[in-house]
């Protein structure tokens, strides 16, 4: 969410007459009269505009890529919002945080998701447009690589999987590095690949949600497992994905990913950017829940749950 300050100057004169018991000549009323404006009071009218990303799918789960603006509603605290400005795809900048979890579970897939990154880069960056970072993590974030398709690959170069595992940590400290990468309309989001396994960090999981929320971070979540297995990360990769406008993607094994990635670009390639002035009194703080309708026969919208004010 970013905001625009419109600043109103008001000036206070005092008359000299109410403060003195003698009459002041004409200068000395003009000297007066130029202290007091000098100290006029300044009044800031805060007029909040709140930015939200949402994907449109139509009744057979196919990316629907002719929406506009006049068949957008928003609505926030369950009252109609008012649109400001809307974007598509191709006007809006992507900003994408590629995150490879190394912890000792991911052993099996780490080999598979070095070779797959490439692809991903050519699939969804745009030179000059786009941006995108790489990094591997269990405990402690590795190095973070960003640039061309050669300096992005090397970030994978060596690694393995060992250790723990801080993905709410990593996933926190990614959103608020995205969070500042600029306020203008653009797509942020985080490509995990991860098992949903959390052993070693301070933040909760709703912490982490909370903080994607605010900086306006989509995840998209990839893990690959037997059917056979119940893996309670699971919950966790879709809860992420579906509180933040993203979305879990659930493989049986790691051949799959070049697949997946495939229609996370898609998904990327035909979402939608809106502007909004918030319903409620933006002196409210806290959580508002949010929904995006668009008026086309069988959509589906998948957007944030809400944002918080601050």
């Amino acid at each position: 969410m970013f905001e625009r300050c419109v600043s109103v100057l008001v000036a206070v004169q005092l008359l000299a007459s109410l403060f003195l018991p003698i009459p002041l000549s004409t200068a000395a009323f003009q000297a007066g009269a130029d202290e007091q404006a000098s100290s006029s009071f300044l009044i800031r009218k805060r007029v909040v505009e709140v930015q939200a990303t949402f994907t449109v799918r139509d009744r057979h789960g196919h990316e629907v890529s002719d929406v506009e603006q006049a068949n957008v509603e928003v609505f926030q605290d369950g009252e109609r919002a008012s649109v400001i400005w809307f974007r598509q795809a191709q006007d809006v900048p992507l900003r994408l945080m590629l995150l490879v979890d190394t912890s000792d579970s991911m052993g099996p897939g780490l080999r598979d998701a070095a070779r797959t990154a490439e692809e991903l880069v050519k699939e969804f960056v745009r030179p000059d447009v786009d941006s995108l970072m790489v990094q591997s993590f269990a405990t402690e974030g590795g190095p973070r690589h960003s640039g061309s398709p050669q300096i992005v690959s090397a970030g994978f170069r060596g690694i393995r999987a060992e250790g723990q595992t801080s993905l709410y940590d990593t996933i926190f400290d990614t959103c608020q590095a995205l969070e500042s990468s600029g306020s203008g309309p653009e797509r942020r989001v985080i490509l995990l690949l991860s098992d949903g396994e959390d052993t070693w960090s301070h933040h909760a999981l709703q912490d982490t949600i909370a903080m994607a929320q605010r900086a306006n971070v989509s995840i998209y979540a990839v893990t690959a497992h037997s059917r056979r297995l119940v893996v309670r990360g699971d919950d966790v990769l879709r809860q992420m994905a579906e509180e933040t406008g993203g979305e879990a993607i659930i493989l049986h094994r790691y051949g799959q990913l070049e697949g997946a990635f495939s229609n996370v670009a898609r998904d990327l390639r035909t979402h939608y950017v809106v502007g909004f002035r918030p319903s409620e009194n933006p002196g409210r703080f806290g959580f508002h829940p949010l929904k995006i309708l668009v008026d086309k026969a069988g959509a589906t919208v998948r957007t944030r749950a809400g944002y918080y004010s601050q």
